[in-house]
């Protein structure tokens, strides 16, 4: 599972492995001095690219993080690189974009039309449509979800609703007369 170590919930340890063409089963020992946050929630991480990959504990077999005996365990590493061992926290939610098109039936982009988000704070966003139709929100609050309302002069309006998780590129509009 992708995800980020924080300083505050990580061991103050790592361990630089190299190899190639082979496969090995690695014990790391710590020292309780090294811990930070809560020792019992420690997973086993590797160093991914930009991020690290943290190994659910399935003690005593695969990948275990034992808090008694200070060590972490984990069978048949075939790729290596930094490794530690942190608490898996959540990231925390960012912002997304939201856009799409408000068309006609008959597909061409309905001009200057107005899209209206609200949120359940109740407080309404409105954006108006380019000449081609698109439209676009940003700094849109994730987890949360939405009404949208696209409407145009001559159109009956449409709404849609949808949980923001992520950036959406495709919230579209077919607005008829």
């Amino acid at each position: 599972m992708p995800c980020r170590l924080w300083r505050g919930t990580s061991l103050a340890r790592y361990w630089t492995l190299n190899g190639t063409g082979i496969t090995a089963n690695l014990v790391f020992h710590y020292n309780q001095t090294d811990v930070n946050g809560n020792e019992n929630n420690y997973r086993i991480h590797r160093k991914n690219g930009a991020s690290t990959v943290g190994f659910p504990n399935v003690c005593p077999t695969t990948t275990c993080v034992d808090p008694a005996a200070n060590t972490g365990t984990v069978s048949g590493v075939a790729s290596f690189s930094d490794w530690t061992m942190a608490e898996i926290v959540a990231p925390t939610a960012a912002n997304a974009s939201v856009s799409g098109r408000v068309t006609a039936l008959d597909g061409r982009g309905v001009s200057y039309a107005r899209v209206t988000m609200t949120g359940v704070n109740g407080q309404p966003r409105t954006t108006i449509a380019n000449s081609f139709g698109y439209y676009s929100f940003e700094d849109v609050p994730t987890g949360a979800g939405y009404v949208f309302v696209a409407t145009a002069k001559g159109f009956n309006p449409e709404q849609v609703v949808r949980t923001i998780g992520d950036d959406v590129t495709d919230l579209n509009f077919v607005l008829t007369r």
